[in-house]
């Protein structure tokens, strides 16, 4: 019972739930010279009854004096001391004449001293530092010694704010005195100004953080309010005033009584000093408390622990649930009546010598302290080891100019090193990346003057590791030669140290890893197989992986869940709190474990229990989301993730390294810690952070870079933006066909994780553009013949697998492969779909010509064909087959598409030789529902939007007309153009409206076209035909939200303008936009529209289809200036970086090819010409 209360006390410490009380027996620890109640009042009685007995030897002294203490209290016997002398001040004196206090030495540390006198040169201070490196936030005591407040560091507060002021005024003024520097020979002045005001800063951040790790010192009722979040010492019998210190008289506002100690202060005190009763109280309510240095005797226990009743009577609940714990030391067993005042007061006794033996009661407190203590890799222990290790700033000449490192930097690094391997997630503030920072500045100054030391490489480790950074990214090559040379032979932990840098780092460039000894051979080895996609071994490494610590056993989980759900069982055993070595292990395991098991979801009363259980606890330390943030803080925040092309906003981004260490730090982390940034629809790292991340990394660590994006699964936008960073990169061009290979060969893996799949359905047709498609198409085939044509309509993934095949097909070059996958398709026979159509319409220009197997599956088709995706397969392989059968089939099955807009425009294609096959298009049309259809209706009370417009001019231009059927056509046409001037004004103050004008923009061009190309019949055979037209004219541009140029001019209205341009266009040609498409020209130039991509396109399809209407004095130059550029982006050599994030590099450079054959028909010559070799497929 004893060993789980220490542990119960232990738990409490952690979770910051714990308070402690300490009373005299506490302070014997330091020394026996200060004494207990007893030992205080014996001085006292020899000068009250020094009459009894003035001859009287020790033996009857001490018999007298033990007579008194039994018919007497000790709080009665101060006050007869009190009315002996006749006021207070007098017991006041005589407790400072006999209360030890401790004193600093000017050589440092602290000496012992009473009434002015050294009695002690070397107190031994090991329990109380023991108790407040606890970082307990509140600790009261009825001491009246300075012990507590001066290894709390109480008397530092005071320096500390003084440095703080003082800093601050130095701050003012250097502000002051270079704000209006403008001229050139302020320059140096302005940067030397702007690092004092950093260091200032630096320094000020450090005092801040110091003072928070300082307690403050609570002895007046009226500083109760300014405790805040403090971590504070309450004084609350009064505190001891040193020997000739100046310093008020009295206790909490009682100007006639410093101390706390008779009959009548104890009486008197729940009045006089009600606040710090009612702070009691109040703290029995909100937690829970540990009792050390007690006897169970003295007055200041019986007194509170009546404060204690009378909280917990009126709340028994508090008592269950809180106990208040009763240190006990020594070897004598707490008396039945004593053990009985406990039970009723809600006190449990915790009796030191049942665990660990009998031993002397300083030992056993010794012992207890480091039992309750929680793990010293607590952050804030840790972070003030970095804030001591202090390095002389001075700046040295030579070697011999620098001091070597003192015994406390040195005990500081050999306890760092031997916590950093359990410090797993270090602080990233600033002030801790400051220290870290100036540790390896230190580190490289000495290695340039040649100095050595056996600390420098441990010191170097140390500022690199605990950074969350590796060797080789912060120290050159021969620098770590020459640490490496440093380190002794006996140091093996060191040389191991370095090892697994170095591993790491040859796993971040995606090199073959290094032999490395014990577990972490195991886990690098997994990371690499992961990085490089090879799934079935790393599942294989992950099943074989045996290890005894909890910490790996849960980084092996976090990895497996990558491939499968982890099931319960494995889920609790992983979040026993005892057993981690740390409480920062396993504070990570219950802010991740539960996310990526799904635990959260499938039992979500078990998931918000161990959260309620554990806020305390986690509350009170920092977790690798606070790391997280405190990195990404200074990562700038993008306002989308769009991919190139479609992207309508730049954010900007700086090149300094402080974003790419930042970025190499988060990367390391996510290594170390097992930790995905997307796992079980949990975004453990905001993925518009991951993406600065990977812009940053991806050219120097490109396979981890890749990996971790490829987690977020179906994120169309994300990975679709990774796979282009990729093949624009100039320096990633090397390593496309190895990482397209590794992409195709995890598709072909059983073990790939479903989400990584669904990423690399999306990017590697991508990747494929910047690889020759005979490195890839034999792997692209072996996955087509795995295509599961069965659940194509039931599952979301084939949907995915689906377009995949499709993009892949499209860039294959290979005839047979393509042959086969062709039959492939067509073997399905009825069970053939738009898929196959699709897929077969990729593949047409590669086919053979002539093939009989396809001939003969197409016949077969042609007999059975019983939906409208059979009717696309025929009609676009209609070379395959017989002409007049195909005719005499298609009529076969008006029913299948006459409906249907786009095989209405397919079958009028083809029909042009076939007049009655003509005569059913002109039937379908005449009967088409979808001709003229505005969305608009009929009472104009709504709209329904349309997939698109049945545009009849496009069936006019293979199928001739009758003027019956044309004067037909028209009557059908102006109910519509009727809807759109009835309507239109009421639907323009529609939130819509814009929207929906594109649509009706669209049908008004179709319906204007129609009337010209037929204005010789109409204008005979309709007598309204003009004012028809001029209707029409006028609903489009009385009702129009911008004209053409206006939306060019409008930046953010160019891809409506462009969309507007097209039906201009085939309406009347180019020749009246010419200065529309000199802005185009200008915006392509110029490089920084958010339609660049459209104007790209619409500029490179306009001018070839159009060319004799460009002329060439006034657009050759705009060519011209438009290649040169774009040249850096497309070099061989040196090309310039992709940074157009509104448009796609291989959309630009099919464009620009286009281009460069008009200007070679012009007579120029350019980059993209005919000897440009296409970076893209």
């Amino acid at each position: 019972m004893n060993k789980r209360n220490i542990q119960h006390i232990k738990l409490l410490v952690e979770q910051g739930a714990m308070s402690f009380m300490v009373g005299a027996g506490f302070s014997k620890n330091i020394s026996l010279a200060f004494p207990s109640w007893e030992e205080l009042l014996h001085p006292m009685l020899r000068e009250l009854y020094a009459l009894r007995f003035p001859q009287a030897n020790a033996t009857e002294e001490s018999a007298f004096i033990a007579q008194m203490l039994a018919e007497k209290t000790y709080l009665e016997l101060a006050s007869d001391y009190v009315r002996r002398k006749g006021y207070h001040e007098a017991i006041d004196l005589y407790i400072e004449k006999h209360t030890p206090y401790l004193q600093a030495k000017t050589k440092g540390g602290y000496a012992l001293y009473v009434d002015g006198q050294c009695i002690d040169e070397h107190p031994d201070m090991e329990c109380h530092e023991a108790l407040m490196a606890m970082n307990v936030g509140d600790i009261y005591t009825f001491n009246y010694d300075n012990a507590l407040d001066v290894v709390g560091g109480v008397d530092k507060v005071d320096a500390l704010r003084r440095q703080q002021e003082d800093n601050e005024h130095k701050l003012n003024q250097l502000r002051m005195q270079y704000s209006d520097c403008q001229n050139e020979i302020s320059v140096q002045d302005r940067a030397d100004a702007e690092k004092q005001i950093c260091d200032i800063q630096v320094d000020m951040l450090r005092c801040r953080q110091e003072q928070e790790n300082c307690y403050q010192l609570i002895q007046h009722s009226y500083e109760i309010s300014l405790t805040g979040r403090r971590k504070n010492i309450y004084k609350l019998h009064g505190s001891l005033r040193k020997a000739g210190e100046k310093v008020n008289f009295g206790f909490d506002g009682d100007h006639h009584r410093q101390y706390i100690i008779t009959q009548e202060d104890y009486e008197d005190y729940p009045c006089r000093h009600e606040a710090f009763v009612n702070l009691m109280k109040i703290a029995l309510l909100k937690g829970t408390f540990c009792l050390i240095g007690f006897s169970g005797n003295d007055p200041n226990f019986l007194t509170w622990i009546s404060w204690v009743k009378d909280v917990l009577d009126k709340n028994p609940d508090i008592g269950k649930r809180s106990p208040i714990y009763f240190v006990h030391v020594g070897s004598h067993d707490i008396p039945e009546d004593k053990l009985q005042l406990f039970k009723n007061h809600y006190i449990t006794p915790v009796i030191l010598k049942d665990v660990y033996g009998l031993v002397a009661e300083k030992e056993q407190m010794r012992r207890f302290l480091k039992d309750i203590a929680p793990d010293r890799e607590d952050a804030k222990f840790y972070n003030d080891l970095w804030g001591s290790l202090r390095f002389d700033t001075r700046v040295a000449k030579t070697k011999d100019d620098l001091p070597d490192f003192d015994d406390d930097q040195k005990k500081t690094m050999d306890t760092l090193f031997e916590r950093t391997e359990k410090w797993r997630i270090p602080s990233q503030s600033h002030l801790m990346s400051h220290y870290r920072s100036w540790a390896r500045s230190e580190v490289a100054n000495r290695l340039r003057l040649s100095w050595e030391s056996p600390y420098l490489p441990k010191l170097a480790y140390l500022a690199s590791k605990d950074d969350a950074l590796l060797l080789p990214q912060v120290f050159t090559a021969s620098q770590i030669n020459r640490l490496m040379e440093m380190i002794p032979s006996e140091d093996k932990a060191l040389q191991k140290a370095y090892e697994q840098q170095f591993a790491r780092f040859v796993l971040l460039r995606g090199e073959k890893s290094q032999a490395l000894q014990e577990e972490s051979a195991t886990f690098e080895s997994v990371w690499a197989l992961l990085f490089h996609l090879d799934f079935s071994n790393a599942w294989r490494q992950l099943e074989e992986w045996k290890t005894n610590s909890m910490f790996d056993k849960l980084r092996r989980e976090l990895m497996r869940a990558l491939f499968q759900e982890l099931d319960e069982n494995t889920v609790s055993h992983l979040l026993q709190r005892d057993a981690y070595e740390t409480v920062q292990d396993y504070i990570f395991a219950q802010d991740v474990l539960p996310f990526v098991s799904g635990l959260w979801r499938k039992n979500h009363n078990l998931f918000n229990s161990m959260r309620e259980d554990n806020k305390d606890m986690m509350a009170n330390r920092k977790t690798y989301r606070d790391v997280l943030d405190d990195l990404t803080n200074d990562l700038l925040e993008p306002d989308d993730i769009s991919s190139f092309g479609t992207r309508q906003y730049v954010y900007g981004m700086d090149s300094h390294s402080g974003k790419w260490e930042i970025s190499a730090k988060i990367l390391h982390l996510m290594i170390e810690l097992s930790l995905p940034p997307h796992a079980s629809n949990v975004n453990f790292f905001d993925k518009k952070k991951w993406m600065i991340v990977c812009e940053q990394l991806m050219e120097v660590y490109p396979y981890p870079c890749l990996f971790f994006s490829l987690l977020y699964g179906n994120d169309k936008t994300l990975i679709k933006k990774v796979a282009q960073m990729y093949i624009y990169s100039p320096k990633l061009r090397s390593l496309m066909p190895q990482m397209l290979d590794e992409m195709l060969n995890a598709l072909l893996d059983e073990r790939c994780p479903e989400n990584i799949r669904m990423a690399i359905y999306l990017g590697a047709p991508i990747f494929a553009k910047a690889v020759p498609a005979e490195k890839w198409q034999d792997k692209f085939y072996a996955l087509f013949e795995r295509y599961d044509w069965d659940h194509y309509n039931s599952e979301y993934d084939l949907r995915n697998q689906s377009a995949f095949i499709k993009s892949m097909a499209s860039m294959l070059k290979d005839t047979e492969l393509a042959r086969k996958m062709a039959l492939r398709c067509l073997q399905r026979g009825k069970l053939i779909d738009h898929f196959c159509n699709s897929v077969l319409v990729d593949l047409r220009e590669i086919l053979p010509r002539r093939d009989k197997e396809i001939s003969r599956f197409l016949r077969n088709l042609l007999a059975q064909v019983d939906q409208s995706a059979h009717v696309y397969v025929l009609l676009n392989m209609r070379g395959y087959l017989p002409a007049d059968k195909l005719f005499d089939k298609m009529l076969a099955c008006y029913d299948l598409w006459r409906s249907d807009e786009n095989l209405c425009y397919a079958m009028a294609y083809v029909s042009k030789k076939h007049p009655v096959l003509q005569a059913a298009v002109r039937k379908a049309v005449l009967e088409s529902k979808a001709l003229w259809e505005t969305g608009i209706h009929a009472d104009g009370s709504g709209v329904s939007v349309l997939n698109q417009d049945f545009d009849i001019n496009r069936i006019q231009t293979s199928v001739a007309f009758s003027s019956e059927e044309i004067v037909a056509l028209y009557r059908r046409m102006l109910p519509s153009i009727g809807l759109f001037e009835q309507y239109l004004p009421k639907w323009r103050k529609h939130s819509d409206y814009e929207f929906l004008f594109n649509d009706w923009t669209e049908l008004m061009y179709i319906m204007t076209r129609f009337l010209k190309k037929n204005e010789a019949i109409l204008a005979e055979k309709q007598t309204d035909y003009a004012d028809t037209l001029a209707r029409l004219e006028r609903v489009k541009h009385q009702y129009k939200p911008a004209s053409i140029m206006e939306n060019l001019l409008d930046d953010n209205h160019t891809s409506d303008a462009i969309a507007s341009l097209v039906n201009a266009v085939v309406d009347a040609g180019p020749k009246s936009y010419l200065n529309e498409y000199s802005l185009i020209a200008n915006k392509i130039i110029l490089q920084d529209s958010a339609a660049l991509n459209s104007c790209l396109k619409h500029l490179s399809w306009v001018m070839p289809k159009y060319k004799r209407h460009f002329p060439k004095q006034q657009f050759s130059p705009l060519l011209e200036t438009m290649f040169a550029s774009y040249e850096p982006y497309f070099r061989k050599e040196n090309a310039k970086s992709w940074t157009l994030t509104t448009a796609e590099k291989d959309v630009a450079e099919a464009s620009l090819i286009k281009l460069a054959k008009v200007y070679e028909s012009w007579g120029g010559t350019c980059f993209f010409g005919k000897n440009y070799q296409a970076l893209y497929a």
